[in-house]
Parts: structure tokens; C-alpha cells; sequence
């Protein structure tokens, strides 16, 4: 499979001073599935250097992060030591079917190579209890998300649509199990989905 292409970023992870970023991004993302991870082991998918890590530290009973920039993992690791890091790709994960109850897919789909996010779904799938959680958001696919984001225009950065991310749930979730229930949230400049299985 095609690798995924790395993100890019204004600074340098310096692994010296490197302290893990939390944006507002992270706030929301973790206000928005805190009630569902408490006492939870939790696989967060596109780590970089642990914003929503250090969120959730006292909240999941286990954290497990997957990135594939070694830097940012490292910086997790320095900080939140009880966190477990792994380096690998979204679409093919180093973890058994069934371990996680809560897998978390943060501003990540877009920077999955087209075509395979339909396979990282899959994977996310396998790795997820019966009965476990995702959560994933991305950009909102509209005029003025477009227009406002530079990474849009420079590097090919994706935005979806409601329908296209529900089509690819769909395509996944009701494939493995008819009992999936999925709920969208939306305002203009993102999209998030939440899937119980």
C-alpha cells in the first residue's frame, strides 16, 4: 500500500523542548467524546505530539497513540510516559482484532492517501470491540472551508462532505454489522462523526 503522506507543520519537533500542542481542536475533540472514554482503553490514530493525549491521561484506563512522524512520538513519550506509541500506518495497524473500546480518528482522514480510507476504516473496524466507539472529524466540504484552508490549495489537503463520509461508514460498518448507529455533527468548517458498533 501507498504510504501516507506526513503532515506538514510550521516548527520543527524539537524533542528537547517538545511539549505536546493543544490546540482548541483538541478541547473540542475531547469535551465532544469524554463521557464515552472515562475508564476506556483508547487508540488515538494521527497522535503527532499528544495534544489529546494529555487530555484524556486521567480519563482513559489505557492510551495508545499511532502516528508516523518518530519525532512527535517521542515527544509523547517524553511527556506522558504511561502513554504507549506506536509508529505505523493507518490502514495497517499492529494491534489484534477486538482490543480497543474507543478508537479516535482527529483531523486524520484527509491526509490518508486517496483511496485508502476506505481501508483505514476497515482497519479500524477490526481493531474496535464489539460494541466500541470511533470518533473521527475532518473539514467540512463547503466554499468557505476551502477558501480558508491554504493546505487546500498548496498540497491537495481533502475536505468531505456528509455524504462522503457516510458512504464510507456505511460501506465499512454495514459490511461487518447492521447494527451500527452513526451521528454527525456538523458546523462549516468541520465535520465529525461518531459510530457505536
Amino acid at each position: 500500500m501507498k504510504n501516507q503522506r506526513k503532515m506538514i507543520f510550521s516548527k520543527k519537533v524539537d524533542l528537547a523542548e517538545g511539549k505536546p500542542e493543544i490546540s482548541v481542536s483538541h478541547y473540542f475533540s475531547f469535551d465532544f467524546s469524554k463521557e464515552f472514554i472515562k475508564k476506556k482503553k483508547v487508540l488515538n490514530i494521527g497522535s503527532w505530539t499528544g495534544g489529546y493525549e494529555m487530555l484524556i491521561c486521567n480519563y482513559a484506563s489505557k492510551i495508545i497513540s499511532v502516528d508516523i512522524e518518530k519525532k512527535a512520538l517521542a515527544v509523547i513519550k517524553k511527556n506522558l510516559p504511561q502513554v504507549e506509541c506506536y509508529k505505523a500506518y493507518s490502514h495497517d495497524l499492529p494491534f489484534d482484532d477486538n482490543t480497543f473500546d474507543v478508537v479516535t480518528l482527529w483531523a486524520v482522514i484527509e491526509h490518508i492517501p486517496i483511496g485508502y480510507e476506505l481501508a483505514t476504516l476497515k482497519e479500524i473496524k477490526r481493531v474496535l470491540k464489539p460494541g466500541g466507539y470511533l470518533f473521527l472529524s475532518t473539514m467540512n466540504k463547503n466554499f468557505l472551508s476551502n477558501l480558508l484552508d491554504p493546505a487546500y490549495w498548496l498540497v491537495g489537503h481533502r475536505h468531505y462532505t456528509k455524504y462522503q463520509l457516510k458512504k464510507n461508514a456505511i460501506r465499512c460498518w454495514i459490511y461487518y454489522s447492521k447494527s451500527s448507529k452513526t451521528w454527525f455533527f456538523f458546523n462549516s468548517a468541520q465535520c465529525d462523526i461518531f459510530l457505536h458498533i
